[in-house]
């Protein structure tokens, strides 16, 4: 009678499992997990419309990126900024 832990079922085994149950196993998890992705991807609502064609579809998908690429500079200006100015002040204040 086998039992979880000699079925290699997430317990740890004081015998090594075959390895052709490992591989298969591990081949049945990969599997699942993408049929599982691809279940997902398909509920997805993209942003861009399906009539349109060539870069104009992801107008929308261009637009964002940018944005997001713009606020990230201006955040990190930011900080940079205000890093440069306290690194200053304290080394003011602790100069002998």
């Amino acid at each position: 009678v086998a039992v979880s832990k000699t079925v290699c079922w997430g317990f740890e085994s004081l015998l090594a499992c075959s390895a052709s149950f490992t591989h298969s196993f591990l081949v049945m998890k990969i599997s699942s997990y993408i049929r599982e992705v691809r279940a997902e991807l398909v509920k997805v609502q993209w942003p861009w419309d399906d009539s349109e064609r060539g870069f104009r579809k992801y107008k929308e998908l261009w637009d964002s990126t940018m944005v997001v690429i713009i606020a990230m500079l201006l955040v990190g200006g930011y900080i940079s900024f205000f890093d440069f100015i306290t690194i200053n002040v304290v080394s003011w204040l602790t100069r002998p």
